[in-house]
């Protein structure tokens, strides 16, 4: 639905300059992987061998897998969004001209009793169901992407030389 593929997981070797870069992205909590894609970091793979798991089994079952997913849909928010849309204009729009095609059957005569009734709840039906999709999805989208507080100390990880402005005397208007 993104558009995306993640092929890569949280093991990475990154230069000082692209964790800065990551840092700074509220994205970085929800899901890692999709941040480094949402940061357009250059990125190169390398083919490595994982072996076998040392110690134990894994604690990710059925829906912490469908969660991590959901979680990198939510960094691409905006992106879901539009193929939603997209998909719910499409339907919509379907169900409008299946609704003008099922009143012209009915108004030639074509239409069996109770089968007009029926063809045109469903496609009213159908198209009041993608227009609520449609809003819940930007309204999901809105809450997604509200924003993090970062803590008040956390900037100085961002300041690489502080210039002292003493002896700069501001111009007069």
């Amino acid at each position: 639905m993104t558009g995306r593929e993640i092929s890569f997981g949280n093991f990475m070797a990154l230069k000082p300059v692209a964790v800065r870069r990551l840092v700074a992205m509220q994205e970085l909590p929800i899901h890692i992987a999709a941040a480094v894609i949402a940061s357009k970091l250059r990125r190169s793979a390398l083919q490595l061998d994982r072996g076998p798991r040392y110690a134990g089994q894994s604690k990710m079952n059925f829906v912490g897998l469908v969660l991590h997913g959901f979680k990198a849909l939510m960094v691409f928010a905006e992106d879901v969004l539009v193929r939603v849309g997209i998909a719910c204009a499409t339907l919509a729009s379907l169900a409008i001209l299946g609704g003008f095609a099922a009143v012209l059957l009915k108004l030639l005569g074509y239409a069996t009793p109770g089968w007009f009734t029926a063809a045109f709840g469903i496609l009213v039906l159908m198209f009041l169901q993608t227009a609520a999709l449609a809003l819940m999805s930007l309204l999901l989208t809105g809450v997604v992407r509200g924003g993090t507080v970062a803590a008040s100390f956390a900037h100085r990880d961002f300041i690489d030389a502080v210039v002292s402005t003493n002896d700069v005397v501001p111009e007069k208007p």
